[in-house]
């Protein structure tokens, strides 16, 4: 299966999410920037095991990740390699599991 690229646009900002001046460093930080048509603003969706999507940015190759599968708000993502299991300092697992829901009634 061939993975097409996206662009994933921010609702409120309409700015969209890159991978800053495509770093290829596991740890970095995803920002918002305006559209570049850059490589470091497109992503692939790619199935994940056992449901939800991996997304990957085109510059690096790695993977958008959820550090230690963190439940806290405010967690900033980050870019890591897509080893599908543990790391010293990243746990991907389901932290590199992601899934798109539309909005319920009234939410927006």
């Amino acid at each position: 299966m061939q993975a097409f690229p996206h662009k994933i646009r921010n609702m409120a900002s309409r700015k969209l999410l890159a991978n800053p001046q495509g770093s290829r460093d596991n740890g970095t930080k995803m920002i918002q920037w305006d559209d570049t048509g850059g490589a470091d603003q497109a992503w692939t969706l790619e199935p994940a095991p056992g449901g939800g999507a991996k997304i990957r940015n085109m510059a690096s190759g790695k993977v958008l990740a959820n550090p230690q599968a963190s439940r806290d708000n405010g967690t900033e993502m980050i870019q890591w390699d897509d080893t599908g299991g543990a790391r010293p300092s990243v746990e991907l697992g389901a932290g590199a599991q992601w899934r798109a829901e539309a909005p319920q009634h009234g939410e927006p």
